[in-house]
């Protein structure tokens, strides 16, 4: 389960861009496979309450997009370089599709530490705890 996700872009400055509470969760499964949800739980809710997702304006869906994320594909792990590799099948942003990425994994307990660098150049310093 997540329990932070810090970004830090070259000017040092810590942002969170999901809130300083957000919620999410990382499956890593025995077969090789992942899924990634990632969101702020204070996202402004959308005014039509008929037709949520197709009813929303471009400006509430751009808002309620840019503080969540949400991604599967495969993963493994380099234990030399202690890294967990991920490579996406599908994204949120079709960009990200394709994509590979690489980590560096630290745990303690039941607390599990992944710090990369984005595509922009942006750190993540990501934490999440083990379910029960």
């Amino acid at each position: 389960m997540l329990v932070s996700a810090d970004a830090i872009p070259a000017s040092g400055a810590r942002r969170q861009d999901f809130g300083a509470s957000p919620k999410g969760i990382l499956i890593l499964d025995g077969g090789g496979r992942y899924a990634l949800i990632q969101g702020n739980p204070e996202r402004p809710k959308f005014k039509d309450t008929n037709n949520l997702r197709l009813g929303a304006t471009t400006e509430e869906f751009a808002a309620a997009a840019r503080s969540f994320a949400a991604n599967f594909g495969s993963w493994s792990v380099d234990e030399s370089n202690k890294t967990l590799v991920r490579k996406y099948d599908l994204a949120l942003i079709p960009n990200n599709d394709a994509l590979e990425t690489k980590v560096s994994v630290g745990i303690r307990g039941d607390d599990l530490k992944l710090v990369g660098t984005a595509a922009n150049g942006v750190q993540t310093d990501t934490v999440y705890r083990r379910a029960k």
